[in-house]
């Protein structure tokens, strides 16, 4: 009443009467513009009393809640509207020919007006249908079509479902939401492109489909394509056994339509054709979420209909690509993405030429269940961590350039701890790769990639054993032991990023030496570990290192600048605590007291360290004071294993000796050549294997400068 009195007549309104909705529903009313008609008034849950009077009009044959109306109280579907959108001749001479959305709105208000039955006309915004690529409105109109029952296929379905893999896993409910209720499928089309339907009609518009008929229209199509139907003639398909059959003398009798199959019968079916040779069942079908009600959906009924069971094996469902605004892409508003603008750069849209692994990256390092998004920002993201990964391989591959696995490799029992450390991490990385792989999370396999390549390897094996690497003895056990880490490394995560990374892979195969494969691509090997490289114990140990070196950079960073110490190789590290899990790991790491070449210095990288044992409750009391401290850092370890909280008190040292020009270290004690003595001793047998020669005549040593 409020919205009528304000939107409307723009006046206050005298009620004279007030009904219950209930006492409509046995009445009658004669139609405004055609008073010959007596139309029923209706009770339907989709007429709403908030806006407007309370009473619509009942088109059946344009709009699915008005032909519901008519189904249930048996009204007669009539659709006076013809295929140009123009009312045909049902409505009256005044009407016919005239477009529904453009003259023919007029026309009815006119009509209305001279009949006197028009009260008030004003203009409102409301909800139409309308078409996305125009943007125009469109109406719905009822026509005849083919229709499949499929309501008795959805249990069927439902319990094929359960042997399929849906990938996400909640995916499932979505395609199993569109299955529930599913009672009919409009199988036919109207267009001027597509499979035909294989149905002649005769003179009063009755199907005629025989198992004749259907056999000469496969002969021809099989022979011909599906263009036949339209290119020839009546006589070529409809053959004296076809005729007979129908019950008809001549071709003359019969009409062959236009009417097309639906596309999604279309690919629904695909698999009957592509999968004969693999029992009509493929591994994966892969689309957009916008597919369950589509081509998964009319592929799992078309198949449980015909083979009894579904088509696949695991369905992926992905999302779609959006712009870097997380905007959906479209042409009219220009921000569609070419992925050649991404691979060989535009200058126009701000993209570099990032290549062709980079954009695999970005695919496959995105969570591709979701909608994702991509731009230039994001595409140097992926640029970024795709030079991680490769300046990992790269360093990898040029320590080994001196290093045959067949030759120098040295057996696990022979290893460092921190490499048999470095394994059990590549056994998890190997595991959780494969196994990402195998459940297409490839999302998870970037992940673990970069983890392993920039914080694993860069920030601490590398980090940790480059002293190994380039100041040990070339053939020392130590150093060949890291070069055969630094081969593990490389070849299983070489395999397993070649089918994300193909192009790298390739051009690590082909410069890396020595030379042991031509491509990456011809090895039948899959990525694998070693039962032995598993080693729990070990990954407890190297946990509390973890957690040291943290504290300790933290310690360190927090020092005042004029002590110049910005690294632990600039310091001697101290650590004091009580006797206990945590003491026994550092002892173990570090046999003596005081050391600068343990694997527990090495392990913090720091020139010299120190152990000191106290009682716990005197460690992080203030009585505890180390006179020549430039910092120090009070803080908690557990063991792994453990849940005991193991004080520790960390002391950050000014070195007393020189720094080495060779390791670096400030172990030398010599301020003249500024060489420790490990590497003083290194550099003399380089040097004496190097410039002693034998001489073949005199057989006496002969020394070259």
């Amino acid at each position: 009443m409020e919205y009528l009195e304000q939107e409307v007549f723009k006046t206050e309104l005298e009620v004279v009467n007030n009904i219950e909705g209930s006492f409509l529903q046995e009445c009658s009313y004669i139609h405004p513009i055609f008073p010959q008609r007596t139309c029923p008034l209706l009770p339907a849950t989709h007429v709403t009393s908030d806006s407007g009077t309370g009473l619509v009009h009942t088109a059946p044959a344009h709009g699915p809640e008005d032909y519901d109306v008519a189904q249930k109280y048996n009204l007669q579907i009539e659709c006076g509207v013809d295929d140009d959108g123009k009312y045909t001749d049902l409505f009256g001479k005044e009407l016919k020919g005239k477009e529904v959305l453009k003259q023919g709105n007029s026309e009815v208000l006119s009509l209305l007006e001279s009949n006197q039955k028009l009260f008030k006309s004003h203009e409102y915004t409301h909800r139409v249908p309308h078409d996305w690529r125009t943007g125009g409105p469109v109406i719905l109109r009822a026509t005849p079509q083919w229709f499949a029952n499929v309501s008795g296929l959805v249990e069927q379905a439902k319990k094929a479902l359960k042997t399929v893999k849906m990938i996400p896993r909640q995916s499932i409910n979505n395609l199993l939401g569109h299955l529930e209720g599913r009672k009919d499928w409009c199988i036919s089309r109207q267009r001027s492109w597509g499979v035909p339907i294989p149905v002649f009609y005769s003179s009063d518009d009755k199907p005629l489909i025989t198992k004749e008929s259907i056999h000469q229209i496969k002969y021809l199509i099989r022979r011909e394509g599906t263009d036949a139907w339209w290119k020839l003639s009546m006589d070529s398909f409809l053959t004296p056994a076809v005729l007979n059959s129908f019950g008809k003398v001549s071709a003359v009798e019969c009409i062959r339509k236009d009417d097309t199959l639906d596309v999604w019968f279309d690919s629904g079916t695909s698999w009957a054709t592509i999968l004969n040779e693999v029992d009509g069942v493929a591994d994966v079908y892969i689309e957009g979420n916008d597919q369950h009600r589509g081509w998964f959906q009319s592929s799992l009924l078309t198949s449980v209909a015909s083979q009894g069971i579904a088509p696949f094996k695991t369905v992926i469902t992905h999302g779609f690509v959006l712009d870097e605004k997380n905007q959906k892409m479209s042409k009219s508003i220009g921000n569609v993405v070419n992925p050649k603008d991404v691979i060989d750069g535009n200058k126009k849209k701000k993209f570099t030429a990032h290549g062709a692994d980079v954009a695999r990256l970005w695919a496959a390092g995105s969570d591709f269940y979701k909608d994702i998004s991509i731009g230039p920002n994001i595409m140097k993201q992926f640029q970024e961590n795709f030079r991680k990964i490769r300046n990992t391989l790269r360093y990898m591959s040029s320590n080994l350039h001196d290093f045959s696995f067949r030759e120098d490799r040295v057996k696990y029992s022979h290893m460092l701890d921190v490499d048999k450390f470095i394994l059990h991490i590549l056994h998890s990385y190997i595991q959780q790769v494969d196994d990402a792989y195998n459940s297409y999370a490839f999302s998870s396999v970037v992940k673990q990639l970069n983890t392993m390549c920039a914080t694993d390897l860069s920030a601490f094996y590398f980090s940790i054993s480059k002293d190994r690497l380039y100041c040990y003895r070339e053939f020392s056990k130590e150093r060949r032991a890291c070069q055969t880490i630094l081969y593990y490394c490389f070849h299983q995560i070489l395999k397993s990023l070649a089918p994300i990374l193909p192009h790298l892979a390739e051009e690590m195969v082909e410069h890396h030496q020595p030379k042991e494969m031509e491509s990456i691509f011809y090895t039948r090997e899959w990525i694998k570990s070693e039962l032995i490289w598993e080693n729990n114990e070990v990954c407890d140990r190297w946990q509390v290192i973890l957690d040291l070196r943290e504290a300790i950079n933290h310690c360190i960073a927090n020092l005042d600048n004029i002590h110049k110490i910005n690294q632990p190789i600039d310091a001697y590290i101290s650590l004091t605590l009580p006797k206990g899990e945590i003491y026994n790991v550092f002892k173990f790491l570090q046999g003596d007291l005081v050391s600068n070449n343990s694997q527990l210095n090495d392990a913090i990288t720091a020139s010299q360290t120190s152990i000191i044992r106290r009682d716990p409750e005197v460690i992080h009391s203030r009585d505890l004071q180390t006179t020549d401290s430039l910092g120090h850092s009070n803080i908690f370890l557990t063991h792994p294993a453990y849940t005991e909280e193991v004080p520790v008190r960390i002391d950050v040292l000014k070195p007393t000796n020189v720094k080495c020009l060779r390791c670096w270290k400030h172990i030398s004690m010599d301020e003249t050549t500024s060489i420790c003595l490990r590497c003083f001793q290194i550099i003399w047998d380089y040097n004496e294997r190097r410039n002693i020669v034998i001489d073949q005549d005199k057989q006496t040593p002969e020394r070259r400068y």
